[in-house]
């Protein structure tokens, strides 16, 4: 029984890997989270994500609030892949510009 799983897995693998529409089933679509700052509660509860594991998943990423991303999505291999606004909405918002991790200081150097 384990040799016909493991047989079946690796037949799904490959045939994902060689033939397109097998990836389409296969493969889930990215899961927006995050839309212009704001959680999509019904796409959270939708892969059982809470709130708290967001919010760490994104600190790890170097965001500090919620306002500063301007998508994340849960990825088919599980991460998180986050895309913040412009420098220059994160300047007005954050003054000093702190928390960018340095892109901040390159046009002053």
């Amino acid at each position: 029984m384990i040799a016909t799983l493991a047989g079946w897995n690796w037949f799904a693998d490959w045939a994902s890997f060689r033939f397109n529409i097998f990836r389409r089933f296969l493969a889930p679509p990215a899961l927006v989270l995050v839309r212009r700052g704001q959680m999509i509660g019904r796409n959270l509860r939708r892969d059982c994500i809470t709130v708290p594991e967001l919010i760490a998943s994104l600190g790890t990423q170097g965001v500090e609030k919620l306002a500063e991303v301007k998508t994340a999505r849960l990825e088919p291999d599980g991460g998180i892949s986050v895309i913040r606004w412009p420098d220059q909405d994160d300047a007005n918002s954050n003054g000093a510009g702190q928390g960018n991790g340095g892109n901040k200081s390159m046009p002053g150097t």
